[in-house]
């Protein structure tokens, strides 16, 4: 779906040298992801999810491993597993691996404080992923679903609005209350933390 050439050849030499190149957060992560929740599945359970207050008044076990536990089927776990290999794994190698691993402690804490607002899930993490790459290689173009041809930036906002619809839908025609967007907006608030300074710098070099 998504080819690997992800850090351009004339990019400074400097920038390689901070560069990991084992990919291993993501490696592990994807080991962890398709252990837990292939176990989840096996058992029969399904998705399991929960909110920070279900977690530290009931359920610390399920907190922990809340970041490993994306899908209720086993094809949407295959395919997530395939594209975070391909999109983390590149992601890590040009953050550098602490960096990148403090990248996602602050998506997964940002989400867990979204839940108190709106069921988010761990997804939006990697969503957070999706989206920084976009962010780096805007017209990079990828196979959407195997098929049609298409620049990252209209993949982002195609994945970046099918995350948003419910809860849009439930604070404008059922709540009538901005309160369901706090959740999407913690839970992408790692996303906008680390690239609000490169959007500055973007405007003001327009102006």
């Amino acid at each position: 779906m998504i080819g690997t050439d992800f850090i351009p050849m004339n990019w400074p030499k400097q920038k390689r040298l901070y560069s990991s190149q084992s990919g291993m957060i993501t490696a592990v992560l994807c080991i962890l992801i398709a252990l837990i929740n292939g176990l989840d599945l096996v058992a029969g359970n399904g998705l399991i999810t929960i909110t920070l207050k279900e977690g530290i008044y009931g359920r610390p076990i399920d907190l922990l491993l809340f970041p490993f536990r994306v899908s209720g089927s086993w094809i949407f776990l295959l395919l997530f597993v395939y594209i975070y290999w391909s999109l983390g794994k590149e992601l890590e190698e040009e953050m550098g691996e602490t960096r990148y691993g403090f990248y996602l402690l602050c998506g997964y804490l940002f989400v867990l404080a979204g839940t108190l607002f709106y069921p988010v899930s761990a997804l939006y993490v990697f969503l957070s992923i999706f989206l920084a790459v976009s962010w780096r290689a805007p017209d990079r173009e990828i196979l959407f679903f195997w098929i049609l041809p298409l620049k990252m930036k209209f993949a982002s906002l195609i994945v970046l609005c099918s995350f948003l619809y419910s809860p849009l839908v439930d604070s404008f025609l059922y709540q009538k209350s901005i309160v369901p967007l706090l959740g999407p907006f913690l839970g992408l608030s790692n996303f906008l933390v680390f690239h609000l300074g490169g959007w500055i710098q973007k405007i003001r070099n327009k102006f």
